[in-house]
């Protein structure tokens, strides 16, 4: 049984459809990366939304409309 299981997850690979219409485009033309930001429900000022390692925690897409979001007193990159 534990040979059988080892070989199905050796094997697994998943399959995520992509439209054939679906623009491909880098990450990096529709967001900005930042390692190491934190920000709390206090900060203040322009509004920015933010995606975490925990936003994929049980979801295979992003929850692109349940996203948190910070108000910083200044853009990203001004500060």
């Amino acid at each position: 049984v534990i040979n059988g299981a080892r070989a199905v997850l050796d094997h697994y690979r998943p399959h995520v459809p992509i439209h054939p219409d679906w623009p491909i485009i880098a990450l990096s033309e529709i967001c900005s990366f930042k390692n190491g930001l934190n920000f709390d429900k206090t900060s203040s000022g322009h509004t920015v939304k933010i995606i975490g390692v925990s936003d994929f925690q049980s979801n295979l897409y992003a929850p692109l409309d349940d996203l948190d979001e910070v108000h910083l007193a200044a853009p990203l990159g001004k500060e």
